[in-house]
């Protein structure tokens, strides 16, 4: 699992049934109003599950007008004041990331949002001070890292699928309630593993004369789930090798494969995973 850490924090969706949330197709909600979005929702796990809710049934029934204004009522109000006083460490370090990235980051969670609500699935949100995830690490800094106190909620989303194969699961995001309203984090992302993988096949024959050896690349993600062919570079050299034999092989490999979900990514975001390569001779 990788997960990459952009300026500053990240997203979420949907209904509830027996303690998890499922996406329902019931037309009777109601889309979000332009207006007034970031006022109606309480503060909690229940309200924070029916923003979400509401967003993906605007994807799915209302206009591309309203699902704007819910997409943009997610932006942190006065981003600059509030990275300073909230976590005043490293938090100027955030705000001109957060500033350049708006404009893609409503693309990436429009794109999300509509992702969800054209399949069936299933998604829990959380409280994270009420059950945070790990030993020191991303959650806990995010919870004691903060100079003012700020609510912070998680969800992820799974594709219902009768296949134990294709259940897909990724991470939609965190929210800080702020102002009366659910504020999306956008510094951080989660990539998972490829759905299709190759290995790299060794250029020369099984002789014992030529050694195998482990490549790290780095390599963009394209907008449908595959790898950009022409963005494969090697990532780092000590303790891997450099043999142009064996990094030829694992960019043929590496550039055949497929990520899950497609579509979330708009072309200009940049999408990067970077991975360690085995390869070893190949017997005929």
């Amino acid at each position: 699992m990788f997960r990459k850490r952009l300026p500053a924090l990240f997203l979420t969706l949907i209904c509830q049934l027996s303690g998890l949330f499922l996406y329902a197709q019931d037309a009777a909600l109601q889309t979000i109003p332009s207006q007034s979005i970031a006022s109606q929702y309480p503060n909690s796990e229940d309200g924070f599950r029916r923003f979400l809710s509401d967003c993906v049934n605007t994807a799915k029934i209302g206009t591309q007008a309203q699902l704007n204004s819910a997409i943009v009522a997610t932006d942190i109000p006065n981003y600059d004041q509030w990275f300073l006083s909230t976590y005043p460490g490293p938090g100027k370090s955030w705000i001109e990331p957060y500033a350049k990235g708006l404009n893609n980051n409503h693309i990436l969670l429009k794109n999300m949002i509509t992702y969800i609500a054209q399949h069936d699935g299933e998604l829990v949100v959380r409280k994270v001070i009420d059950n945070p995830q790990g030993d020191r690490g991303k959650e806990w800094g995010m919870l004691h890292g903060e100079a003012l106190p700020v609510d912070i909620y998680n969800a992820r989303w799974k594709q219902l699928n009768e296949n134990p194969t294709e259940k897909h699961d990724f991470l939609i995001g965190y929210f800080f309630y702020i102002d009366g309203g659910f504020r999306w984090d956008s510094g951080i992302r989660e990539i998972s593993g490829p759905e299709y993988r190759v290995d790299p096949i060794y250029p020369y024959p099984s002789d014992g004369k030529h050694p195998s050896g482990k490549v790290m690349l780095k390599f963009k993600i394209l907008m449908d789930g595959s790898v950009s062919k022409n963005d494969i570079t090697v990532y780092a050299s000590s303790g891997f090798s450099q043999d142009p034999w064996l990094v030829d092989a694992a960019k043929k490999a590496v550039a055949q494969w497929l990520y899950w979900p497609p579509n979330l990514f708009d072309g200009s975001n940049e999408v990067y995973k970077v991975a360690m390569i085995d390869v070893i001779p190949h017997k005929h």
